[in-house]
């Protein structure tokens, strides 16, 4: 785990529950996600990708992943919980990388170096074969400790 999320988090040694954890994490308002980032990433929209996910459960990957919410780690992240579920595929690569390049407002756009750690991201997941992120049911998991809940998705 990143050393500066552990101790942001206190989670040294994952002896806090997913629920404790979130808790203590700056958070993201869903009013302050711009429109177009909403519209690719969130289940609610009609053309969100796979890999989609609610605000909360992005969270709680940047948890489990120990990835603070710099906009490399945000990549990173977001390429993992793509790279979790099968049904994203290659052309949704593409179109989702050139609108987070240059469609996506200056503070989330996704430059060369976010982009390589997204596609870390997504390979990391692929190879480990991590359980489909976004289809992961983390309010059953919410009182368990950080590590159980970890081994539960495989990661």
């Amino acid at each position: 785990m990143d050393t500066e999320l552990a101790q942001q988090l206190n989670l040294e040694a994952y002896d806090l529950t997913l629920k404790e954890a979130y808790a203590q994490l700056r958070k993201d308002e869903p009013s302050t996600i711009p429109f177009i980032i909403w519209l690719l990433e969130n289940p609610d929209s009609p053309i969100s990708f796979p890999g989609q996910i609610s605000l909360q459960a992005h969270d709680y990957i940047h948890i489990l992943l120990g990835r603070e919410q710099s906009p490399e780690d945000e990549a990173y992240v977001i390429g993992f919980t793509m790279g979790s579920d099968t049904q994203t595929n290659w052309i949704h690569l593409a179109i989702f990388k050139f609108f987070a390049r240059y469609f996506y407002p200056q503070q989330y756009r996704m430059r060369a170096k976010e982009l390589q750690m997204f596609k870390k991201g997504f390979s990391a997941a692929r190879q480990m074969k991590t359980a489909a992120l976004n289809r992961f049911d983390f309010k059953a998991h919410e009182d368990l400790n950080i590590s159980v809940v970890r081994t539960k998705v495989t990661l």
